[in-house]
């Protein structure tokens, strides 16, 4: 395999049907905002694949939990829009969710949870120091004044 292959994967095709075909390729930068923006279904899916470590995702669980942004993730991943996901049967959504992961896993795995992580130890810091700030000042103005 040459550098270029390493660096830029060929598409996968997945067969969701007789007459439906769809080649699934690492997400784009141009895919990347529609896919951040569904933070509720990448949430779930990135908490689950740190949980389960290898073990098979609990695709019908995260659909249980946040099923209308799982297709819009997919949709927002591609290549499909959302009303040709949303027309998809289980099994077909089920190996078109999978086989997006699979191809997009390293993406997801090396870099947005790392970047999720740094954003959340941001947020308890912020947290902490509201608290302090807010509980530091006095409560009674001083007796000279």
């Amino acid at each position: 395999m040459d550098d270029l292959a390493e660096l830029v994967p060929a598409p996968r095709e997945v067969v969701l049907g007789p007459a439906l075909k769809v080649a699934i390729a690492p997400i784009t930068i141009g895919r990347l905002p529609g896919v951040l923006a569904c933070t509720v279904a990448l949430g779930a899916l990135l908490e689950m694949l740190d949980e389960q470590r290898g073990a098979p995702i609990d695709w019908q669980g995260l659909l249980a939990r946040s099923g209308s942004e799982l297709i819009q993730l997919c949709a927002a991943v591609g290549p499909l829009e959302k009303e040709r996901v949303e027309q998809l049967n289980l099994a077909q959504f089920l190996a078109l969710a999978q086989t997006q992961l699979e191809v997009n896993r390293d993406f997801f795995v090396e870099r947005i949870v790392p970047q999720l992580s740094g954003l959340a130890g941001a947020v308890r810091a912020l947290r902490g120091r509201t608290h302090s700030s807010v509980s530091s000042q006095p409560a009674t103005q001083d007796a000279t004044s």
